[in-house]
């Protein structure tokens, strides 16, 4: 599970190099990684595991809340120095002052109600924090878990309610 595109053509070659049977889950970043872990089950056989890790990751959209150290200009939208941005599937879909109104509008805004939202957070959110994003996002059905990333204030995975695993 590579979780960053630019490590795909690298680790493709890893096959060439091991002895040992090996397949790559080309996932662009940790939301995908997480949903093809989900999908892994041990009783599977490589290529039934590698079809419905692939499968699984493919079918999220992804996306996260960052603060910007710069004045910068994304996808032609401005976005300025000590704002928050939203981005999902790749596209700048909100700015603003406060990370949690960014947040919200980002998945209000962009992401059906019929899918399960899993928000990572960078820091450790404190109760008041959690039942502010529960009560924004009230219709969704969410879960927030302590994600620790150094970046990104929110890493965003949004998936079907039901998957198929087997």
């Amino acid at each position: 599970i590579t979780n960053n595109p630019n490590l795909i053509a690298s680790t493709n070659q890893i096959d060439e190099l091991s002895k040992k049977i090996v397949t790559v889950i080309p996932t662009k970043n940790e939301q995908e990684g997480i949903s093809a872990l989900f999908a892994f089950n041990p009783d599977n056989d490589i290529e039934t595991n590698s079809k419905l890790m692939e499968e699984s990751y493919l079918s999220i959209s992804s996306g996260f809340v960052a603060i910007s150290s710069r004045n910068v200009k994304l996808n032609g939208v401005d976005i300025k120095k000590n704002n928050y941005f939203g981005i999902l599937d790749k596209i700048v879909h909100k700015t603003g002052k406060n990370k949690l109104e960014v947040l919200n509008s980002l998945i209000k805004n962009n992401i059906e109600e019929e899918k399960f939202i899993t928000i990572f957070s960078k820091d450790k959110l404190n109760s008041t924090e959690t039942e502010k994003i529960e009560s924004l996002l009230n219709n969704y059905e969410i879960e927030i878990i302590y994600g620790g990333q150094s970046l990104q204030e929110f890493l965003i995975s949004a998936e079907w309610m039901e998957k198929k695993w087997k």
